[in-house]
């Protein structure tokens, strides 16, 4: 089974444009669109597409609200941000909120690879490759799967194993979020 993960618009025509519809709607390919507006633009292109919500469940979201404020705790424990003039309460206050948000977004791509792991027997990861983003979290989370190959996407096709910077970044979310060690 490959999986396919999109979240942007330009993403999803890239991939119709290189991989071609068929592919998209074979049996053995499952799409995962992040972003409605990836699987509208799918959708109208006769792709059959799936949305995070057949993935990620009240179990998941509970998960992710307890293990975050741990996460923030860690991090503003020892936070001292101070200004010349002395003030601080703003900024942690600032701080706080902006992590919490990218914690919470980090974590719940993670939770939803998790549901779409649990479902499907995935052999092949095939996004598109940005800077950051989406595409190094999902490569991140399949490899403590040696088995799965990634395929990356910008102007060219190429396949790859997953690397090992993306499994130190999955262990220090297992050690974040369930205290293993990594």
């Amino acid at each position: 089974m490959k999986l396919v993960v999109l979240e942007f618009k330009d993403e999803a025509r890239k991939i119709l444009e290189v991989y071609g519809k068929d592919f998209l709607c074979s049996k053995d390919t499952v799409v995962v669109c992040l972003h409605p507006a990836a699987g509208v633009f799918l959708k109208e292109s006769g792709v059959k597409v799936h949305d995070t919500l057949e993935f990620f469940g009240n179990s998941k979201q509970q998960d992710i609200v307890l293990s975050a404020e741990g996460v923030i705790s860690g991090l503003t424990k020892d936070l001292d941000l101070k200004d010349d003039l002395g003030l601080e309460k703003g900024y942690q206050e600032t701080f706080t909120y902006h992590a919490r948000f990218y914690i919470n977004h980090f974590m719940w791509l993670i939770k939803v690879l998790e549901g779409i792991r649990e479902k499907y027997a995935i052999k092949e990861l095939i996004c598109c490759q940005k800077p950051k983003g989406v595409s190094r979290i999902a490569k991140g989370f399949w490899a403590l799967s040696p088995q799965i190959s990634a395929r990356r996407k910008a102007s060219n096709i190429n396949r790859s194993r997953l690397a090992c910077p993306g499994r130190v970044c999955l262990k220090a979310w297992l050690k974040l979020s369930h205290g293993l060690s990594a």
